[in-house]
């Protein structure tokens, strides 16, 4: 689903961004929509380097995988930081709309893809990856396409969202995992529970709750 939606991108992200301020007044801002395309090529092909790599060396893989998470992390908070220095101030100026949006965004695609995938009765493991494929969104890649399309002027008030979206994502997955600790925390030991109290019943216990009344015939 990752590897779709990266590929999808090419084209969608540009062409959304034309359809969602075609009709704004963007004052001087000039959406630069090819370089924007170049920038995203630039990041998908990574993507069919590491489905090679994946399926060719499995292992590899999944060290890569587990020091991409890391660097991943480390660069959006490096950029975060970034952000404040070059631009000091900044936000400063984030309005309680900028902000309910961040919140809604990763809150509501979780909740979507978790119905969608519920209407079409999928297994509560692909319910979760669809959730998190909808809902938790490449903020690197954001950061990647503004520092590579727009002017160095510009990007400090085009970085806020992402910046907001990204510890807003942060946040609501954690108190996802969170929640679902506790859940498997309370079905594995209610579980123990319930078998402890079976196993502690008498013989004589076992066998009346077993016991069926049988029918009369005539």
């Amino acid at each position: 689903m990752t590897s779709c939606s990266t590929v999808i991108a090419l084209g969608m992200m540009p062409f959304t961004l034309w359809a969602y301020s075609y009709a704004l007044d963007t004052g001087d801002l000039v959406i630069p929509f090819d370089k924007i395309a170049l920038s995203i090529v630039s990041i998908t092909l990574p993507v069919f380097g590491g489905l090679l790599v994946k399926w060719k060396l499995p292992r590899v893989a999944y060290i890569c995988t587990k020091i991409g998470s890391l660097s991943g992390f480390l660069f959006i908070l490096v950029v975060v930081i970034m952000d404040q220095i070059i631009f000091p101030g900044i936000l400063n100026s984030i309005s309680w709309q900028v902000c309910i949006s961040a919140i809604l965004l990763p809150t509501l695609g979780l909740i979507i893809g978790y119905t969608a995938a519920s209407l079409f009765r999928q297994a509560d493991s692909l319910k979760r990856t669809i959730a998190l494929e909808c809902g938790i969104q490449n903020v690197g890649t954001a950061f990647t396409v503004l520092s590579l399309s727009f002017p160095f002027e510009a990007q400090g008030n085009l970085t806020i969202f992402p910046m907001l979206f990204g510890f807003s994502q942060l946040g609501i997955c954690c108190l996802v995992c969170f929640c679902y600790r506790i859940k498997k925390w309370c079905q594995v030991h209610l579980g123990k529970a319930t078998s402890r109290e079976e196993q502690n019943e008498s013989p004589e216990e076992m066998n009346g709750s077993r016991t069926t009344v049988p029918k009369c015939h005539e």
